[in-house]
């Protein structure tokens, strides 16, 4: 009896059996890239979405508020776009870097154009200033005198500094004040003159009370200021300060506050004319002073801190200031001065006041030969450094690209101080 044939299933037909042929496997590099891929189409999609919604959304959006931000890039851009300044700033730093008399030739020129600019008669602005009107100012000293010093002085009485801030020059009010305090010990002191800081006041106080206590070597502002108030001790000294915000007082106002510790021996009345004035305190200094706030308006044009100050339409800066020098300043750099020096500065002034205009170098340096005062250009140059030092003259560049030289001292001053020399100016500086 034959056999029954045996079927043998294929491996396609019955799933279930497993087949000896290895499956292919993907590696874990191209798992990877797969998942990276769809993080990014993701992102992309979700970026677009965002875009989207952003551009419907200033589709719709309020005029007004496109015209503020406008305005507000305008005032920052200086009316430039961004690639337009970025461009400017990569062409001035190149020209800088690349050739840098490029700059100093741009710069000459800014400041010639800024001179021609602010060219202004000091003694006519001073003279048309002193002839106002005052009356109503008279009358406010008046009402100030009769009603407010004496509220003042129950206000230092009590142990408060004042600190007097409104519109105007406020200087007559404190020399006014002063009549009050004849019978007191009072020290003023003009915060704008060039030299006077916190340490040119601890000098005076020491000197004018024979307090016996210099400062010592390598001794900081404050420890001083604190020294001199412990040798204060049962005596009393009111300080009238006259714009106590100028520049160099307001890095000593620790020093200051130091000093004023001691209520009972020093009192203080001050004026402040910047209206961010009290920023050069912090709240624990303005704790320790103690200050009484009154507001004065004077409306009065304030002449003095105009000609100290650093005006640039008055052509006035802290370096060539025409109101820095007295006799006494002058007379205390004449002494410095050898007599080849003096001689030249009666002589760089005679010919300024006659040309009445910038005198240029080689000019002067002719003169002084003649007159046997430099022999040569670096000799002549070595005094005159001297000279620009101590805020005498000042040197610019002319034209012509030669040395040109401008007196900074007021010719009635010059002329009073020469004469008091027995070295008066010629008076063909009149002609």
């Amino acid at each position: 009896m034959p056999r029954p044939k045996i079927l043998k299933r294929s491996v396609a037909a019955n799933p279930a059996i497993k087949s000896e042929i290895p499956v292919k496997k993907s590696t874990p590099e191209k798992t990877g890239k797969r998942k990276i891929n769809e993080k990014e189409n993701s992102a992309a999609r979700n970026l677009t979405e965002k875009l989207e919604d952003e551009m419907e959304h200033m589709a719709f959006e309020d005029e007004s508020v496109t015209m503020a931000q406008s305005a507000i890039e305008n005032y920052f851009m200086q009316g430039k776009s961004a690639n337009e300044r970025m461009n400017t700033a990569k062409a001035r730093r190149g020209r800088r870097a690349g050739n840098p008399e490029e700059d100093e030739e741009d710069d000459d020129t800014v400041s010639k154009m800024i001179t021609e600019f602010t060219k202004c008669d000091l003694p006519s602005l001073r003279d048309y200033i002193s002839d106002k009107n005052s009356s109503k100012f008279e009358k406010q000293l008046e009402n100030l005198e009769e009603k407010e010093f004496p509220k003042w002085m129950i206000y230092l009485a009590s142990g408060f500094n004042i600190l007097l801030h409104g519109i105007g020059s406020k200087r007559q009010i404190l020399t006014d004040f002063e009549k009050e305090l004849s019978q007191y010990t009072y020290l003023r002191v003009d915060a704008r003159k060039d030299g006077l800081n916190m340490k040119a006041l601890l000098n005076a106080i020491n000197e004018n009370m024979n307090l016996n206590c210099p400062v010592k070597r390598s001794q900081t502002t404050i420890s001083w200021a604190r020294a001199i108030k412990r040798k204060m001790h049962g005596q009393q000294l009111i300080l009238l300060i006259d714009n106590i915000e100028a520049p160099d007082w307001r890095n000593d106002q620790e020093a200051l506050c130091e000093l004023l510790e001691n209520r009972e021996s020093v009192k203080l009345i001050a004026t402040v004319d910047h209206i961010n004035s009290t920023f050069i305190w912090n709240s624990r200094q303005v704790a320790s002073l103690f200050f009484v706030h009154i507001t004065v308006n004077t409306f009065e044009i304030p002449l003095q801190e105009l000609m100290t100050g650093d005006s640039r339409l008055l052509g006035l800066d802290s370096r060539s200031n025409q109101s820095v020098h007295t006799m006494s300043s002058l007379d205390a750099f004449w002494k410095s001065l050898a007599s080849n020096s003096q001689k030249l500065f009666r002589l760089f002034f005679q010919m300024y006041f006659d040309a009445k205009k910038p005198v240029k170098f080689w000019d002067l340096f002719n003169a002084a030969k003649d007159d046997f005062i430099a022999s040569t250009d670096s000799a002549l140059r070595t005094q005159l450094v001297e000279f620009k030092d101590h805020r005498v003259l000042k040197w610019t560049r002319g034209d012509d690209g030669n040395d040109q030289l401008s007196g900074i001292v007021e010719l009635k001053l010059v002329t009073e101080f020469l004469e008091s020399k027995n070295m008066p100016l010629d008076e063909k500086r009149d002609e």
